[in-house]
Order: structure tokens, then sequence, then C-alpha cells
């Protein structure tokens, strides 16, 4: 007896993993722009704020800095 299952099954089983490959390939490219604003909120925070106060404590850019690293 054949183990194989019916082609209408293999080709619903392709259109899944296909439709599983495109919902990754949006989540990757949403992850990846993302990423890419915020480290340009990053560069402009970076050329305003101080890593330290005057008085030698770090600001909210250094303490939120090191929350993500």
């Amino acid at each position: 007896m054949s183990t194989t299952p019916p082609e209408s099954e293999i080709i619903q089983g392709d259109q899944v993993v296909q439709e599983t490959q495109a919902v990754q390939f949006e989540a990757t490219t949403r992850h990846i722009e993302a990423n890419r604003v915020i480290r340009v909120a990053f560069s402009q925070l970076r050329m305003v704020l101080p890593w330290k106060n005057s008085d030698g404590v770090p600001t909210r850019r250094k303490i939120l800095w090191r929350a993500i690293e």
C-alpha cells in the first residue's frame, strides 16, 4: 500500500509553505525597517544629547542605549 498522499494534499501543503514563507519574509522586512528607524533615531539623538551630564551621571540616552544593547 502506498503512503504517498494524494496530489491535492501535496499541492495544498505547498501552498501553505509558500504562504508561511511570504509571512516570514514580510515580518523580516518589517524588522529590518524597524531597526533602520531605530538606528536613525539614535544617530539623531547622539548629535543632540551628551552621554553624561555635567555631574557625570549618565543621561537618559545612555540609559536607553544600555537597555537595548
